[in-house]
């Protein structure tokens, strides 16, 4: 059944419109290219099912870095996906992109969160991805810990 309401502010159709959002950011793909990271670059989940057996499924990176999940408010600056998420992950580029080419840095406490919340973000849209037999890490249930004015934690917020 395709999501009727944002999984972040809860805003649901007709008052705005679900976007899709890429499950790892286009510019991950495009600074982590095959003549980076050799040419079997993939990606590969394990999950444990209902019986404790844990199974491994593997894809190549291009699959995954095509998959957008349409989970996300967009389509207006006011939009989760074209306001608060944007920025953070336009952030978090500036702050990774660097690392990701090897060069080393110290990342300040509030970098440090930002980064922590911007892979909660993407670890939620992920979730809604997955097939329903597998265990799920987040309760599918929006998620309340982000606000749409920040993106940030909640119980982190400081001010």
């Amino acid at each position: 059944m395709p999501q009727q309401a944002c999984i972040f502010c809860e805003r649901a159709k007709p008052l705005v419109t679900i976007t899709r959002e890429h499950l790892f950011s286009r510019w991950i793909d495009r600074i982590l290219t095959p003549e980076l990271l050799g040419p079997d670059r993939s990606f590969e989940r394990t999950a444990a099912g209902a019986d404790g057996v844990a199974t491994s499924k593997t894809w190549p990176t291009e699959v995954i870095a095509a998959i957008e999940a349409p989970v996300v408010c967009g389509g207006s600056a006011d939009g989760c996906n074209g306001g608060w998420m944007g920025r953070l992950d336009g952030q978090v580029e500036q702050l990774l992109e660097p690392m990701m080419l090897g060069k080393p840095r110290i990342l300040s406490p509030e970098e440090q969160l930002t980064i922590a919340t911007w892979a909660a973000m993407k670890s939620m849209v992920l979730d809604y991805v997955w097939e329903p037999e597998q265990v799920i890490v987040f309760p599918r249930k929006p998620g309340r810990s982000c606000t749409a004015s920040s993106g940030l934690p909640r119980t982190r917020r400081s001010g």
